[in-house]
């Protein structure tokens, strides 16, 4: 990271976030995280968007939708429609001890309205939509995964959404773009993945992490992902 960067990321760094530990049992969503945004974190994710907004290819965002009311099986998620960016006030209370893993979300999910600005439609339904190499690898190694784990019923689920698994690795290539030309640190992606990951693997936070990754790439192949993009640097 380049001193620029380093001290933008000293300027967002706030004390916000929270322990994962559950030792296996049940997680319970703490009523605090339900709550609308006070004025600092309000104030903290101005500073991320305004940031981000500094890429020369970043989208038209018509608005940034963090707030509470997300039922219970959307929470720990984030979704782009129609050019808007919505982040339960849960999903942005679990990824807000670290700026650039919001900066990251954020951007891959303006990553979806850049294709929209491309294809005019959701890049899953594109009939033609762009893909490198390593998106449709990696998707053909989610339906590898899958095999491995869930047998012939979990390699045809994965081939079913093989298109969108790609558009999601698409969305993260452009979110490494926009963290880059932003002077941000992409690796916050790398961190937001591995927290994920780590999450999906404690019993406790799976019902809940589980629904952010169950159309996305496996973990192990987004990191290699994101990493293989920033190394490239460009």
């Amino acid at each position: 990271m380049d001193s620029r960067a380093k001290l933008m990321f000293a300027a967002l760094l706030l004390p916000f976030g929270v322990t994962l530990a559950t030792s296996g049992q049940q997680f319970v969503i703490p009523p605090e995280w339900h709550q609308a945004l006070n004025q600092q974190e309000l104030a903290f994710v101005s500073r991320v968007t305004v940031a981000l907004e500094r890429s020369a290819d970043f989208p038209k965002v018509a608005k940034y939708r963090i707030g509470p009311g997300a039922p219970p099986a959307k929470q720990i998620n984030a979704w782009e429609q129609n050019r808007e960016i919505w982040v339960p006030v849960e999903m942005f209370r679990f990824v807000a001890s670290d700026p650039m893993m919001l900066g990251f979300l954020l951007a891959h999910e303006a990553g979806h309205a850049k294709q929209k600005e491309i294809y005019g439609q959701s890049c899953n339904a594109a009939a033609k939509f762009q893909a490198s190499t390593f998106d449709w690898v990696g998707a053909l190694g989610d339906i590898v995964g899958e095999a491995a784990t869930g047998g012939a019923d979990g390699a045809s689920g994965a081939g079913a959404v093989i298109q969108q698994q790609a558009c999601e690795d698409n969305a993260d290539a452009w979110a490494v773009k926009f963290m880059r030309e932003a002077g941000l640190d992409a690796a916050g992606g790398i961190r937001l993945i591995t927290k994920f990951s780590e999450s999906n693997g404690d019993a406790g936070w799976r019902s809940l992490t589980q629904q952010f990754t169950s159309d996305h790439s496996i973990g192990e192949l987004r990191i290699a992902h994101i990493t293989a993009l920033i190394r490239r640097g460009k």
